[in-house]
């Protein structure tokens, strides 16, 4: 679905973020079951004597076994949900900026570049922003914030 807002000559894609949070759920969903599964497997492992590697390898094989599958599904959510990054300009306390983590800084007009210098605050998931930054995200390729430290959160 494509959407042109007043004013702009430039479409507007939409599905790209829904896609995401559609199948963030059950990743996560999964990765909650296999992580109690591999919970209950290391409590098991717990309760029983001798040297750990003996129990990894002979009594617990299903213990690597869960771990393994909880970084893959890890790794799955990480491709399949976009993330960003937060900075705020330290020239300035109330002016922060959100880009997307595959943007490169350079990339960024050099008015927005300017008002640093930037420091870092948090990454996340681009899924998880406020529609209006996920909205100029998507424009634009970055979100520009005016307000102060105290009452920015760019996440719903």
């Amino acid at each position: 679905m494509q959407a042109r807002l007043p004013g702009r000559s430039v479409p507007i894609v939409e599905d790209e973020p829904r896609l995401a949070m559609d199948m963030a759920g059950p990743l996560a969903e999964a990765i909650e079951k296999k992580q109690a599964e591999l919970d209950a497997a290391e409590e098991d492992l717990g309760r029983h004597t001798g040297t750990l590697e003996d129990q990894m390898t002979t009594k617990f094989p299903r213990v690597g076994e869960l771990q393994r599958e909880v970084i893959d599904l890890e790794a799955k959510r990480e491709l399949v949900s976009p993330q960003c990054h937060t900075l705020r300009s330290l020239s300035d306390n109330h002016v922060h900026l959100i880009c997307g983590v595959d943007e490169a800084f350079a990339d960024l007009p050099d008015r927005v570049r300017h008002l640093g210098p930037w420091q870092a605050m948090s990454r996340g998931d681009i899924a998880k922003l406020k529609p209006e930054h996920r909205l100029a995200l998507t424009t634009d390729g970055y979100a520009l914030v005016r307000c102060e430290l105290a009452v920015f959160k760019p996440e719903v």
